[in-house]
């Protein structure tokens, strides 16, 4: 199996299987329900996500946002923090495509990936470093 790399200046990370996406997405989506429940304001972030990229996408959005639309739409917070954290087909597929990135911090964000892949923390410091400074030139 090959090896990801974060930056090609890091270490490889080890091969992630689907289901190591799963698990991540599903402990990320968690953190975003605590994160909700304490500041349910914060929805807004996700509908407006939806909004700007549908506007980007144009017709390659995805069905998916609809999908999340309609959730956030028509749902009450309690319904939409029980389906982040749901282990349905669904929810595993639409956590695929959240809107509810800017929810949490991106250093919450490291930790659990660190925590999920069993990254140390000094070198999962490199790799925040890196991405940030990555995303950073696409602005």
């Amino acid at each position: 199996m090959a090896y990801s790399f974060c930056m090609s200046t890091l270490k490889p990370i080890p091969p992630r299987t689907h289901a190591d996406v799963d698990r991540f997405n599903l402990r990320l989506h968690e953190e975003v329900a605590k994160e909700l429940r304490a500041h349910p304001d914060k929805i807004g972030i996700a509908r407006a996500n939806i909004v700007r990229w549908k506007r980007q996408l144009g017709e390659s959005a995805t069905r998916d946002l609809d999908t999340w639309l309609a959730i956030l739409d028509r749902s009450t917070l309690d319904d939409i923090l029980f389906f982040l954290a749901a282990r349905t087909d669904e929810a595993y597929r639409l956590r695929q495509s959240s809107p509810f990135c800017g929810i949490i911090t991106q250093a919450r964000r490291m930790e659990i990936f660190g925590e999920v892949y069993n990254i140390p923390a000094a070198r999962l410091a490199d790799y925040s470093r890196a991405v940030s400074n990555f995303n950073e030139t696409l602005i």
